[in-house]
C-alpha cells in the first residue's frame, strides 16, 4: 500500500490534548511508511494553518473549519434521528473533500467515530480507530444526569452504540486504546476484528533528567507537551529531532534537589533517550525565573519563586523554596470528566489532606477552564489556564493525581506523570487501561484517595521510589513505536520501510 487517507476530527497538531497526542503519533508513524493524505477538521482557528514542519510529512493536507454550535447540532440530531456526535461533525464540505481524495488512496485510517460517517460504502480497506467507546461514555453521563439531559444522554448512548457496531461490521479492523475498551465493545455486541492498540509516551520529552541536546543546551519542543497547553511554535518536527528538556539549566542533580534525590540512572535504561523533536521558534523553555502572567508555569528549579500561576489566577503565593506540598492535575479543563474530577478532589479530598498538611496546594493545570473550574481557585487551589509547558508543573509536583470518576481508555496525563518519575494517585477508572504494575497508587473513594496522597507526602523517600519505578515501567512498556507496531500488519507494510 502506498497512499493512505487519514481522517481526523481534529488536526493532529499540536499534540496538546489527549486525542491529538494519539492522532499525531499515529499519523507520524504511518507517514514514515506510506504517503499520507490528511483530511481533518479544525475547531480552533490557529489549527487551520499548521507549520510546514507538520505538513511536510504529508502527501497532501486538507483542513476545514468546524464551527457548528452544539445547539444547531442538537436540533439536527432530533430532526434526523441521528446522534449529536455525528451531526456536530456533519459537513458537505468535508464530504466533498473526502470524495476528491478517495480515488488516490489504497486505504483509510479513520480516527474517531465522528468521522466514520464519511467512509464510503464501497472503497479501499478501512482501519477504524474508535480510541474509546464513546457510547459507553454517554451512558455514564446519563447515570449522573437528571431530567431532559438524562433522556438526551441515553438517546446518544443508544444511537451512537448502534452506529459504532454498524461501522465495526464493515471495516477491516476496529481499534481501541486499551484491552478493557476492546473487550467492552465486543461484549456489547460488536462484530468484526476488534483490537487494542495502546497509547505510548514520548519518554525523551517527558524526562525528569532533562537530557540536553548536542549543543549542550536542552531543546524546546515545537509544541507545549502534555494535555491542555497553549499555542504552538513554528519548528521542524522529524522522527530524529533532538528532544527537549523542561529547563535549559535543569540538571539531573537539580531535579533531585526539587524532590529529594537524584533520578535513578537505571530508570533511563542506562541510555540516552531517543530524540524526537527539533528546537523551534516557539516559546522558550522554563528557566530559573519567577513565573509571570505571560508564562504561567512554575520553574523546575528548586529556587522556584513566588510570582506563580496561583498569584495570577487565585491570589496564591508559593514560597520561594517551594516548601508547601504541591498536588497537580493536568488536563483539558472544558472536558466534563476532568471538570468533575477536579471538583471532587477540591471539595471532598483536598480538605482531608489539609487537616494534616494545612499548607498543601492543589494545582489544576490546563487550558480552557470553565467558570465552574475557575470558581475553585482560592487559597488552596491554583487554576492556571493554558500554560506553555506542562512539564514544569509535573516536575514541581509532590504528587500527581487523576481522580476521574468516568474515564475511557488510557489516560495520557497518568503516563506523562509516570514518565516524569512523579508519584501518582489515580482513581480505579483512570488507572484501568494502564499496565502500571503497581507503580501508581489506586484509590476507590475520597477517604482512600486522601490517605494515599498523605502517605506519599509523609514519606518523600517512598514517593521518590514510586516515581522512579513508574518511569521505569513506562520505558519498559509504553514506547510509541512498540505500541503502534501492530499497524504495520494491518496495512501490509514493512516496519523498516519508508514512504517513497
Amino acid at each position: 500500500m502506498s497512499d493512505l487517507l487519514f481522517l481526523a476530527h481534529r488536526v493532529p497538531f499540536p499534540p496538546d490534548r489527549g486525542d491529538k497526542i494519539r492522532s499525531f503519533h499515529v499519523l507520524r508513524y504511518l507517514s514514515a511508511r506510506m504517503r499520507v493524505h490528511l483530511v481533518a477538521f479544525a475547531d480552533d482557528a490557529a489549527d487551520l494553518d499548521p507549520p510546514a514542519a507538520f505538513t511536510d510529512m504529508l502527501a497532501s493536507c486538507t483542513i476545514l473549519p468546524r464551527g457548528k454550535s452544539q445547539a444547531r447540532a442538537g436540533l439536527e440530531a432530533l430532526a434526523t434521528g441521528k446522534p449529536v456526535s455525528l451531526t456536530a461533525f456533519a459537513s458537505p464540505a468535508m464530504q466533498a473533500a473526502v470524495a476528491r481524495i478517495l480515488p488516490r488512496v489504497d486505504g483509510i485510517y479513520c480516527f474517531s467515530g465522528q468521522m466514520a460517517q464519511y467512509l464510503p460504502d464501497d472503497g479501499p480497506p478501512v482501519v477504524m480507530d474508535f480510541v474509546d467507546m464513546d457510547s459507553a461514555k454517554f451512558a455514564g453521563f446519563a447515570d449522573d444526569a437528571r431530567g431532559p439531559m438524562r433522556w438526551m444522554m441515553r438517546r446518544e448512548a443508544r444511537l451512537l452504540g448502534a452506529f459504532e457496531r454498524g461501522v465495526a461490521a464493515r471495516v477491516s479492523a476496529s481499534l481501541f486504546v486499551s484491552e478493557a475498551e476492546a473487550a467492552l465493545f465486543h461484549t456489547g455486541g460488536a462484530t468484526g476484528r476488534i483490537l487494542a492498540v495502546e497509547n505510548g509516551i514520548d519518554s525523551a520529552t517527558f524526562d525528569p533528567a532533562g537530557k540536553a541536546g548536542k549543543s549542550g543546551q536542552a531543546a524546546t519542543p515545537p509544541y507545549h507537551p502534555g494535555e491542555g497547553r497553549g499555542p504552538v511554535g513554528k519548528a521542524a518536527v522529524t522522527p530524529d529531532s533532538p528532544s527537549p528538556s523542561t529547563s535549559p539549566n535543569w540538571t539531573p542533580a537539580s531535579a533531585g534537589e526539587v524532590k529529594g534525590g537524584a533520578p535513578d540512572p537505571a530508570a533511563h535504561g542506562g541510555q540516552t533517550p531517543t530524540h524526537t523533536y527539533h528546537p523551534g521558534e516557539g516559546r522558550g523553555p522554563v528557566g530559573k525565573v519567577a513565573v509571570t502572567a505571560d508564562s504561567p508555569s512554575p520553574s523546575t528549579s528548586p529556587n522556584w519563586t513566588p510570582a506563580s500561576a496561583g498569584e495570577v489566577k487565585s491570589g496564591l503565593v508559593i514560597g520561594s523554596a517551594h516548601a508547601d506540598p504541591l498536588i497537580v492535575f493536568t488536563g483539558q479543563m472544558d472536558y466534563r470528566p476532568n471538570i468533575d474530577a477536579v471538583t471532587w478532589f477540591a471539595r471532598d479530598i483536598l480538605p482531608r489532606i489539609r487537616t494534616q498538611h494545612p499548607t498543601a496546594r492543589f494545582a489544576i493545570v490546563g487550558r480552557a477552564p470553565t467558570p465552574a473550574v475557575q470558581a475553585l481557585a482560592g487559597e488552596a487551589v491554583i487554576v492556571t489556564g493554558a500554560v506553555d509547558d506542562v512539564r514544569g508543573w509535573l516536575a514541581a509536583a509532590d504528587v500527581c493525581v487523576a481522580p476521574l470518576k468516568l474515564a475511557r481508555g488510557i489516560q495520557n496525563k497518568v503516563l506523562e506523570a509516570m514518565a516524569m518519575a512523579r508519584p501518582v494517585v489515580a482513581s480505579a477508572a483512570a488507572a484501568e487501561g494502564i499496565d502500571h504494575a503497581g507503580t501508581i497508587r489506586v484509590a476507590a473513594d475520597a477517604r482512600e484517595f486522601a490517605a494515599q496522597v498523605l502517605a506519599l507526602l509523609d514519606e518523600p523517600a517512598d514517593a521518590a521510589d514510586l516515581g522512579r519505578a513508574a518511569r521505569a515501567q513506562v520505558l519498559r512498556r509504553y514506547g510509541w513505536d512498540a505500541r503502534l507496531a501492530p499497524l504495520d500488519a494491518l496495512f501490509g507494510v514493512d516496519g523498516g520501510q519508508s514512504a517513497s
